[in-house]
């Protein structure tokens, strides 16, 4: 089975985007990855799950609307659901932390900055869900870990 995480990064060394791909080690396994836009290599079979605590992050909302013409299912993991994505995505898991990218006001409040609750609370989120999955498919932690990213 192919897997495909996307990563977002800026690098330092500008000439790494001239590479058309380069070799990593994830866990224990080496991997080949390969410049793609996001919608090279995604179908209607697929579901793009999104991050974004405002739901109006620029290079989201256009990769949201490309998923939703060529027919993907999207689900967006955000503060608004009203937001621009949130309104393009199939599923909106709203995740109800204070952050200063919400243009609406709520009476939520935190002492954190710049909106790094959101930021956590959607890690526990997500590291939940992929629990859920470990458990439905009998996967253990130790057999999970050798999946692990290991970008140090």
């Amino acid at each position: 089975h192919e897997i495909v995480f996307l990563y977002e990064s800026k690098f330092k060394l500008k000439n790494l985007y001239n590479q058309e791909q380069f070799v990593g080690i994830e866990g224990e396994r080496k991997f080949t990855a390969v410049w793609k836009k996001t919608l090279d290599f995604i179908d209607k079979k697929d579901i793009l799950l999104i991050g974004s605590g405002s739901g109006n992050t620029s290079s989201l909302v256009s990769i949201s609307e490309n998923a939703k013409e060529i027919g993907v299912s999207t689900i967006l993991f955000t503060i608004d659901s009203s937001s621009i994505i949130g309104r393009l995505a199939s599923i909106n898991i709203c995740i109800p932390a204070p952050s200063p990218k919400l243009e609406r006001k709520t009476n939520n409040h935190s002492v954190q900055p710049m909106g790094s609750l959101f930021e956590q609370s959607l890690m526990i989120v997500l590291d939940t869900l992929i629990w859920m999955l470990m458990l439905r498919k009998g996967i253990d932690s130790k057999t999970m870990f050798k999946n692990h990213a290991n970008l140090e």
